[in-house]
């Protein structure tokens, strides 16, 4: 395998959070990674353009468990077919109210707009 033609530091863990959970995925023209509660936007280049931030600031404005609570868990995936970026972490206050906040950027660009969701569950037990 060639090596990369481009290496850079990722997200630190600037939330003192351990283990990191570490989650990314590239696109055509971005590099999107998010470690526990914070993530970050680079381009192909190596130029950081959003963040670190943290991770609930991607539901400013939307209200609810998700624009006020950051409980990690994070997911970030690049849909190639669809072009966008699906971002998705928890919500919770334990044990009672759970959340699944789920992003899905409106064009390829993970710098742009966001659709945002939040889907609400309750443990079983």
């Amino acid at each position: 395998m060639p090596p990369a033609l481009v290496s850079f530091d990722g997200v630190n863990s600037r939330n003192g959070v351990a283990p990191p959970d570490t989650n990314g995925d590239v696109g055509p023209n971005h590099y999107v990674q998010w470690v526990n509660f914070s993530y970050a936007v680079w381009s192909k280049q190596g130029r950081c353009s959003t963040g670190p931030s943290n991770g609930n600031t991607l539901w400013s404005g939307f209200g609810g468990m998700c624009e006020t609570r950051n409980n990690g868990d994070p997911i970030v995936l690049y849909d190639p077919i669809a072009d966008r970026w699906f971002l998705s972490q928890l919500a919770f206050i334990d044990p009672s109210e759970y959340h699944q906040c789920i992003a899905v950027s409106q064009t390829a660009d993970p710098t742009g707009a966001w659709y945002r969701y939040d889907f609400s569950f309750r443990p079983r037990c």
